[in-house]
């Protein structure tokens, strides 16, 4: 599960809900939309120059989002018991054959 810092800046967050909506609005295609929705996000300027020429190197550093999420790694109950299972050697099954 990733988390994000509760510390998470506004610009941060802006420029990441701009990066989903670009993702997901069809109508976000076209390029003098896209580019009027660039121009309108509360985003620095640096990181609308970064989205228009497409470098998610530079804007995920500017983003810093590598200080920002961290993994948390969560063991359900049922996780638990089947790496008990997978732990415990086979027994051996033994036939008993009772003659009368």
């Amino acid at each position: 599960m990733l988390t994000m810092s509760k510390s998470l800046e506004k610009t941060t967050r802006n420029t990441l809900n701009l990066l989903e909506k670009m993702a997901s609005d069809v109508n976000l295609q076209n390029e003098s939309t896209l580019q009027a929705v660039i121009d309108e996000a509360e985003i620095s300027e640096q990181q609308k120059a970064l989205i228009i020429a497409k470098n998610s190197q530079e804007l995920a550093h500017s983003l810093q989002l590598d200080k920002l999420i961290t993994s948390v790694i969560i063991n359900s109950p049922d996780e638990e018991d089947d790496e008990q299972e997978e732990q415990q050697p086979d027994q051996p099954e033994t036939n008993v054959r009772a003659f009368g």
